[in-house]
């Protein structure tokens, strides 16, 4: 199967007033989706509460106070690449949330039943829920090494399983679980003094 990647247009350095943003976000970013109310209303939300403070700040001085990348560098305290940076991983983990969210957990778990062990199965699941390895750890009261060869198997038993019989559904279960696989971290919750110290090492 080809990589997902979200798409970063040039575009989005326009200013734009605040309720235009949200919706000219969605419009470059979301291009497979129609644009209505619910989804301008989740984005609001994963903006909001699940993205990491810096990412907020970013997105929030971009997009809604019509801040250029160079005035938004300043007042942050960073150059332009780490704002270009930043504002590139905020675009992914926020389509990120918003496919999590479309999930309906239930289904998710009679499918996977259907596929793979008991063992794996809950520790998909929880993946899903905590977006980390450790919290399966302590959750299930296993070794680092039995969470991901439990994840590891489970996730390529799903993939083939989606290469043989694919449904909008079953693609949607595969691209999340994709990505928390390869990029673990860019979807894990950060605190801001985290992120600040990540940013003075790079």
């Amino acid at each position: 199967m080809s990589n997902f990647t979200i798409p970063i247009y040039p575009s989005l350095e326009r200013k734009m007033s605040n309720c235009y943003s949200i919706s000219a976000f969605i419009e470059e970013n979301f291009s497979n989706y129609e644009i209505d109310q619910n989804i301008v209303k989740e984005i609001k939300y994963i903006i909001n509460n699940l993205i990491p403070d810096i990412e907020h700040e970013i997105i929030d001085l971009l997009f809604t106070k019509n801040r250029t990348q160079e005035d938004t560098g300043k007042i942050i305290g960073m150059s332009q690449e780490m704002i270009n940076y930043y504002k590139k991983r905020a675009l992914q983990r926020i389509f990120h949330y918003y496919q999590v969210r479309q999930i309906d957990k239930e289904k998710l778990k009679i499918y996977l039943d259907s596929i793979v062990s008991k063992k794996q199965c809950e520790a998909m699941l929880l993946y899903l829920e905590f977006h980390s390895t450790f919290e399966i750890k302590k959750q299930l009261k296993i070794t680092c090494s039995a969470v991901n060869h439990r994840l590891r198997c489970g996730f390529e038993i799903l993939e083939k399983d989606v290469s043989y019989n694919t449904t909008p559904e079953k693609l949607l279960y595969y691209e999340v679980f994709r990505r928390l696989m390869r990029y673990n971290s860019l979807y894990r919750s950060h605190t801001k003094i985290e992120i600040s110290q990540f940013v003075k090492n790079y």
